[in-house]
């Protein structure tokens, strides 16, 4: 992902973090879903905007534990890495997701 990409993202989040989007509601997402990664990484990137390491690390660590199996995946896969501060890794999940053909992904990319 592009660095102007990636730092765009983090700002939107940052902002959503502060208009209501809260930590419960991934929290209790995941306790119906347990293996859906986009919700974990999104869990990651809200840790990460409220500058909470540690929990930002456990959700990471529980995010790779997880396997892709959907072009989704792949795309939230890669931002696990990305906040994993794995740009390699990283951009090699999000060319992936971006070569296949996923048509929400345009909605995902700002």
């Amino acid at each position: 992902m592009p660095p102007e990409d990636s730092q765009l993202a983090l700002r939107v989040y940052d902002d959503l973090a502060r208009s209501g989007i809260r930590v419960w509601r991934y929290e209790k997402a995941l306790r119906l879903q347990p293996l859906n990664i986009q919700y974990w990484a999104q869990l990651a990137l809200l840790y990460h905007c409220e500058r909470a390491p540690r929990q930002k690390a456990e959700v990471i660590n529980r995010a790779l534990q997880l396997q892709p199996e959907t072009i989704e995946d792949e795309y939230f896969y890669g931002l696990v890495y990305f906040l994993n501060n794995d740009e390699k890794r990283a951009n090699e999940y999000y060319e992936a997701s971006k070569s296949l053909s996923w048509p929400p992904y345009a909605r995902l990319i700002l």
